[in-house]
């Protein structure tokens, strides 16, 4: 499956319409956050696609491979591939270990 991306068409409230594209507005209030099975391949085809990259696919301490991409509307993505599964108290260690980071 490729990537593609679209915005609803904005109306004008005297059309009837409200929705506004991020890139519109200057800011979002959301990121979607996909599972997927290959980080590094989502992330490739959507920045083939025209997305940025806010942040480059890493490992993160809750076991993850993660990223961060905005698509050319605006719309924020994370890019989550679970690698490791870990019980709350690895999680919580290994959150401590990463917020100490300089």
């Amino acid at each position: 499956m490729g990537i593609g991306w679209s915005c609803s068409n904005e109306f004008s409230t005297s059309e009837g319409g409200s929705l506004r594209c991020p890139r519109t507005l200057g800011a979002t209030g959301v990121r979607l956050i996909l599972q997927v099975e290959d980080a590094e391949a989502v992330a490739g085809q959507a920045v083939a696609a025209g997305a940025i990259v806010l942040m480059p696919v890493t490992q993160m301490f809750w076991g993850a491979r993660y990223g961060k991409l905005k698509d050319p509307y605006g719309h924020e993505w994370g890019i989550n591939e679970q690698v490791e599964e870990l019980t709350p108290a690895d999680e919580a260690k290994r959150a401590e270990q990463y917020f100490q980071k300089p």
